[in-house]
């Protein structure tokens, strides 16, 4: 597969724009954690102490 390829270009650019992400919306704001919470219900935050949570979507 060469750079010039439609996937090639594709996959080389969800690398920049996943760190553009990171660089613009980095702010945890209050209703992320809102939000947070109500996904892992009826789990808390306490369930997840001292553990390692692979976010794979």
């Amino acid at each position: 597969m060469t750079a010039s390829h439609p996937v090639a270009e594709t996959r080389a650019g969800s690398t920049d724009r996943f760190g553009m992400e990171w660089s613009r919306y980095a702010e945890l704001r209050s209703a992320y954690r809102a939000q947070l919470l109500d996904w892992i219900t009826p789990l808390t935050l306490a369930d997840f102490r001292d553990t390692t949570v692979l976010d794979a979507g």
